[in-house]
């Protein structure tokens, strides 16, 4: 942009050449450099125009390629929180039933306890044939240890499902900083062709000078 103030500051000044006096030595070729002068400040401010309308182009294509980007990162950020959260709900109400349950057998084992301790109380005694109750503190020993085991895997696929939302928001982060770089390349590369283009226009703005210089 600085460039193309510096051509159109040079057209200005190109422009406002006086015209040939006719009473000039040299003048026909004074004018023929005049004309030639002045076809070169009419090429400079249509490069300039050209300049200008791709700057505008290529700002335009970048606004529009970095929203279209955002949105698409945000949608699938969105559909991955939505599935976590999902299944996150799921594993807390099992967990929950898990919980409920294992007071309940909490109960169960007080009052078998209490059972247990009037059977004992009773086999002191000398009460005949407690066998069903041996049976049923068995099969309630063996009922705690499963919910047990099985509310220990509840917790760890909690603790799981939060180490992998964390994970996959740190993947989302890392596509994010890897499409930024993509896009700062290709703006570094975009930028190129436009210094070389603007050195080229630059070039020809030198030797309008270098005639205008001549000419006065």
């Amino acid at each position: 942009e600085e460039h193309i103030a510096t051509l159109e500051e040079m057209a200005k000044a190109a422009g406002a050449l006086p015209e040939p006096a006719a009473e000039e030595a040299d003048g026909k070729e004074s004018d023929n450099d005049i004309k030639r002068l002045r076809l070169q400040n009419d090429e400079l401010v249509s490069v300039v125009q050209d300049l200008r309308e791709e700057l505008s182009d290529l700002h335009g294509q970048i606004d529009e390629r970095s929203a279209a980007s955002d949105r698409r990162r945000e949608l699938e950020l969105e559909h991955l929180r939505s599935e976590h959260a999902s299944r996150l709900r799921s594993l807390e109400e099992e967990l929950s039933l898990a919980q409920r349950r294992s007071a309940e057998l909490e109960i169960e084992r007080d009052a078998l306890a209490r059972t247990l301790e009037t059977t004992r109380e009773a086999e002191k005694a000398g009460s005949p044939d407690f066998a069903f109750l041996a049976e049923a503190r068995e099969a309630s020993k063996n009922d705690r240890a499963r919910q047990s085991a099985r509310l220990s895997e509840i917790n760890r696929d909690v603790e799981m499902e939060s180490i992998r939302r964390s994970a996959t928001e740190a993947d989302g982060l890392r596509m994010s900083l890897t499409e930024t770089k993509t896009w700062s390349s290709i703006l570094e590369r975009e930028n190129a062709k436009l210094t070389s283009s603007l050195e080229r226009r630059e070039s020809a703005s030198r030797t309008a000078t270098d005639l205008r210089v001549k000419l006065e």
